[in-house]
């Protein structure tokens, strides 16, 4: 399966309704998922703890365009250490 699209945000964006309806759908058809891979988690995470980076979310549909995986990152050039 490869990527068929990158959703990327700006600090302080919003994703689309659609797409945070198909991730819990997602989520819903997984027997391991947990509260820290929904979107309330993921989105708060980002906008309170991850600072001012850009989110890239990758995602993955089948051949009838349904959602298969997503893939949450966030990039950002400061040091996560002091040393």
């Amino acid at each position: 399966m490869t990527p068929t699209g990158i959703i990327e945000l700006e600090a302080g964006g919003a994703l689309p309704h659609t797409v945070i309806q198909e991730w819990q759908t997602l989520l819903e058809r997984s027997e391991t998922g947990t509260y820290f891979q929904t979107p309330d988690w993921i989105l708060s995470w980002w906008k309170h703890l991850a600072g001012e980076p850009r989110l890239r979310i990758g995602a993955w549909r089948d051949q009838a365009g349904t959602l298969k995986a997503l893939l949450p990152l966030a990039l950002s050039t400061q040091k996560l250490t002091t040393s």
